[in-house]
């Protein structure tokens, strides 16, 4: 946390008395922190030479720590300071204008979002939440993070883990297609999709495979003639609910089957 921070710029801007200065950065504290946490960072100033009492003001050394923290020789008004440098230091990029600040918070939102692999529609939203607040509004927000946590940076996404080789994948698929029992056919050579999926233990020896991704390498497979896809031209014959979860839409094309090349 950052209050202790907090407290050397807002004495390096003006020096102040305590009543005055808790009542000044009450607005930037979480909402369950007390008057008695400020005091406590105070008194802790005080202890390590960066803040000295009757009058509260601050040291050398504290003056010293304020102006490096916020990257000035001379501090500015306080006003400034929180509008605008202290956003930058939440944010880690220079925000000089309102738009600026805007453009930077949607940049950092979105990072965000993407980590978290939200779809367009959702990065949408962020963005316009973040466009409709008002400046005062974003500094607050951003000296708010600062102080809970200093400068703010996502953490990444996690790193997907690499793909099996292709060639263990379809040599998996092809031996499991030739296993899978006569409920899971139609006819000799044509394989439910879902059956196959069954048949390889819904992709137990490929961790982290679910059955869209399964059905996504079919489709790279089918592209590049690796195996062969198939339609299901007599839906009314078959079990709907087999049908429903074997198929793979891709533009124009639906599929149901992977043909077992063995019994071709």
């Amino acid at each position: 946390m950052q209050l202790d921070l907090l407290i050397l710029i807002r004495l390096a801007a003006k020096a102040t008395p305590r009543s005055e200065l808790v009542r000044s950065l009450r607005r930037f504290l979480a909402v369950d922190t007390s008057e008695g946490a400020i005091d406590a960072a105070l008194k802790a100033l005080v202890a390590s030479g960066l803040v000295a009492q009757r009058p509260l003001r601050l040291t050398p050394n504290g003056f010293k720590r304020a102006h490096d923290a916020v990257g000035v020789d001379a501090m500015p008004s306080w006003n400034h300071v929180w509008r605008r440098r202290l956003p930058a230091l939440a944010l880690g990029v220079p925000v000089d204008t309102d738009d600026e600040l805007r453009a930077a918070v949607v940049a950092q939102r979105l990072i965000w979002a993407l980590g978290r692999s939200q779809q367009l529609r959702e990065l949408a939203i962020t963005a316009r939440q973040v466009l409709n607040l008002s400046a005062t509004a974003l500094q607050l927000e951003m000296v708010r993070q600062w102080v809970v946590g200093g400068r703010s940076t996502p953490e990444p996404p996690p790193t997907p883990e690499p793909p099996r080789p292709p060639l263990d994948f379809l040599d998996a698929v092809r031996d499991a297609t030739t296993r899978v029992p006569a409920e899971g056919r139609f006819g000799a050579d044509r394989v439910f999709i879902s059956a196959l999926w069954k048949q390889l233990d819904e992709g137990a020896a490929f961790p982290g495979l679910t059955l869209d991704a399964f059905k996504k390498r079919l489709l790279d497979a089918n592209r590049t003639q690796q195996l062969t896809l198939a339609r299901a031209d007599m839906p009314g014959a078959m079990d709907r609910a087999t049908v429903a979860a074997s198929e793979i839409r891709h533009l124009n094309s639906t599929f149901h089957f992977v043909l077992d090349r063995s019994r071709l």
